[in-house]
């Protein structure tokens, strides 16, 4: 599993290396800009790689020049991530990468093993590619599969973020009423997908607008890792899986669960209200009001909870 960080880490940082620490059987690459503590178990490798070197690297591996003054391009750049640490992946017959505003369940027991025998890309979102936690079959062919977008040098050259990863910004599919009206609405497909709650309205509109865009996969032509996902599952079958097994904040206020506890305890994740244990937890709208984080001593916490009010001991 790879993660790259530019800038500063930030407090919850240490949390999500040990929930990463108790998933002995996956190993992580962490490449950071800012040294990162190494008290950690032997499944985690740190690196500092500073912006200069990363934009070193991609011009090296792609002979693009690119800058990245934006910390957020980072995520622009996670398909091709097979490619840039190609050196780093040799003795690995799959890669990932995985942000740092997560927390990680027991990852053995929602990922299995016959997935990773049978498919080359396995996403954690149903609906599209999942930016946050996906993982790819570690061969040339998929380590370069982002190049099938015609305007991807493009796109990595825009010194913003594009959503490349999943959803590139100013996607068509989608956006006119007769690719609205004329989809069949399948809620009993809907709610049978969902891995955790029975989803409300808010819910069901949200993958009904990602199963459109599924169906037009390269209707519009090539834009993201989205749209190659399902292009290459519908010329061939198995090769890419969706799942619905990332939860997150933004996730929990569609369904409903205004009032959440993930419970992370030696490795098993929990919400404490409903009693589901997860995959992973991505508090991607909690970050902002998280400020220092007044735990003990990260290295030896063995539990500890999230709400939408922080982490606590």
């Amino acid at each position: 599993m790879i993660h790259v960080h530019l800038g500063p880490l930030p407090p919850w940082f240490q949390l999500f290396l040990i929930s990463a620490a108790a998933n002995p059987l996956y190993h992580w690459l962490i490449f950071a800009e800012h040294p990162v503590p190494s008290t950690f178990r032997k499944n985690i490798s740190t690196s500092v790689l500073t912006r200069k070197k990363l934009e070193a690297l991609i011009n090296e591996k792609t002979g693009i020049a690119v800058s990245l003054s934006n910390p957020y391009k980072v995520c622009d750049l996670k398909p091709l991530f097979g490619l840039l640490f190609e050196e780093h992946l040799q003795s690995y017959a799959w890669w990932g990468y995985c942000d740092n505003d997560i927390i990680l369940g027991r990852m053995d027991q929602f990922l299995k093993p016959e997935w990773f025998d049978r498919y080359q890309i396995i996403s954690t979102y149903s609906g599209f590619l999942s930016g946050p936690l996906a993982f790819y079959r570690n061969t040339p062919e998929i380590n370069r599969i982002f190049r099938q977008v015609p305007t991807w040098e493009k796109i990595i050259k825009e010194p913003s973020c594009q959503g490349f990863d999943e959803n590139l910004t100013g996607h068509p599919a989608g956006k006119k009423w007769t690719d609205i009206l004329f989809f069949p609405f399948s809620i009993p497909g809907i709610i049978s997908s969902d891995n955790y709650f029975r989803p409300g309205i808010k819910e069901i509109l949200y993958q009904y607008h990602w199963k459109i865009k599924k169906r037009q996969a390269g209707k519009y032509g090539m834009y993201d890792m989205t749209d190659i996902a399902h292009a290459v599952e519908r010329i061939q079958k198995n090769t890419a899986l969706f799942t619905n097994l990332l939860a997150s904040d933004i996730y929990f206020e569609r369904t409903g669960l205004k009032k959440w506890v993930m419970v992370w305890d030696h490795g098993r994740l929990t919400e404490k209200i409903t009693g589901k244990e997860m995959l992973a937890f991505h508090f991607r709208k909690t970050k902002a009001e998280i400020g220092d984080i007044p735990l003990p001593n990260c290295n030896k916490l063995n539990r500890f909870t999230l709400t939408n009010k922080g982490f606590h001991a």
